[in-house]
């Protein structure tokens, strides 16, 4: 049974891949099935992350080409949308030598003997309402604009929401954007715990306040912002359309506008522990994970060397296929279904508990 750890793991790491999951590390399945606690960024997370200006750009011509300007030296979904609609206008960004973004809060340039800011309205300095939407602002010189963006919630977003509470999971918000927008976005998902305005070091201190009190946290996201969060996290996912360095941050990436992905993929982590524990590996379970992972990038090395290595991966492909098809039916006479091991496992563990108390 030695190898049924290291085959149980490919076995649920194929079947993520069937359901558009993609692992980047060997053990995220096991440490996935050992999160309490659920984060969500909101912009690009729990939003499709394509939004649009609300109306017109209350902008002059000379001045939404010096937002345009900053805005395409930005992965920030609102940058983008502000970039895209500039370009659907005919307007030409402007030519910006030096731009320096602050993480968690915009971009900044020195042009032509004024200063320009474009992010976050508290930084920028701008006042007003966006009427309940998500907002950028725009600085040149001494005043400010507010510009308003509408963005629509993943599709499922409420169902992905209620699975992972049904799981008895915490579900929580950590979002750069205005307080009226995240309360009106977990009000929409029935999500109580939320924090707005959080910059990349808010959000790095609030799961390290979870983390100091014994909860494993899940961190989902998908922004440059989020990329400390999704390290630190216990474990990690960002959608495939997150920017490089979240994609590199997180653990496994979802494939697709659906956010069913995330209860989807912590099921198929829980499926994974119950059947490691049942088979008694459950102690090794890491280790083996790392090796099967170092295992994987020693054979991707081999095969890029001559006819010797050719025929010795010849060899392994047939010696893997044989091991894995015989420790697969091993593992389908020990699950007897997905479901059963789960109910197995709760009784084992009741029977435990029980033991336990006399």
């Amino acid at each position: 049974m030695g190898l049924a750890t290291p085959t149980s793991i490919m076995v649920g790491t194929g079947r993520g891949a069937e359901l558009g999951i993609l692992f980047r590390r060997g053990d995220a399945l096991q440490r996935l099935a050992g999160a309490r606690v659920v984060t969500f960024d909101k912009t690009g997370t729990l939003t499709l992350g394509r939004p649009a200006p609300v109306g017109a750009v209350p902008l002059a011509p000379a001045d939404y080409a010096l937002a345009a300007g900053l805005a395409v030296r930005s992965t920030h979904p609102l940058s983008r949308a502000l970039a895209e609609a500039a370009r659907a206008e005919g307007i030409t960004p402007a030519r910006i030598a030096t731009v320096r973004e602050v993480p968690g809060c915009g971009l900044e340039a020195e042009h032509e003997g004024e200063t320009l800011r474009l992010g976050r309205p508290d930084w920028v300095g701008a006042s007003g309402d966006a009427h309940r939407h998500s907002a950028v602002a725009f600085r040149r010189g001494g005043q400010a604009t507010l510009i308003g963006f509408a963005d629509r919630l993943r599709p499922d977003a409420a169902d992905a929401v209620a699975r992972l509470r049904a799981m008895d999971l915490t579900v929580a918000i950590l979002s750069g954007d205005r307080e009226s927008v995240v309360r009106d976005t977990a009000a929409q998902l029935g999500i109580e715990t939320w924090r707005a305005g959080e910059t990349p070091a808010g959000k790095l201190a609030a799961i390290a306040s979870l983390k100091a009190a014994g909860r494993r946290v899940l961190v989902v996201g998908d922004g440059l912002n989020d990329a400390p969060a999704l390290a630190a996290g216990h474990a990690s996912m960002a959608p495939s359309t997150a920017s490089d360095v979240g994609q590199t941050a997180a653990d496994c990436l979802f494939l697709g506008d659906s956010l069913l992905a995330v209860p989807e993929t912590l099921r198929l982590a829980h499926v994974l522990h119950a059947i490691l524990e049942l088979l008694g590996d459950g102690r090794q379970a890491h280790e083996l994970a790392v090796r099967v992972e170092r295992l994987q990038a020693d054979i991707l090395h081999r095969r890029r060397s001559g006819d010797r290595v050719r025929r010795q991966r010849h060899q392994h492909r047939l010696q893997r296929r044989t091991t894995i098809a015989t420790l697969e039916r091993v593992l389908v006479e020990k699950a007897q279904g997905a479901d059963g091991l789960l109910k197995a496992h709760a009784e084992r563990r009741s029977h435990a508990t029980a033991l336990g108390h006399t």
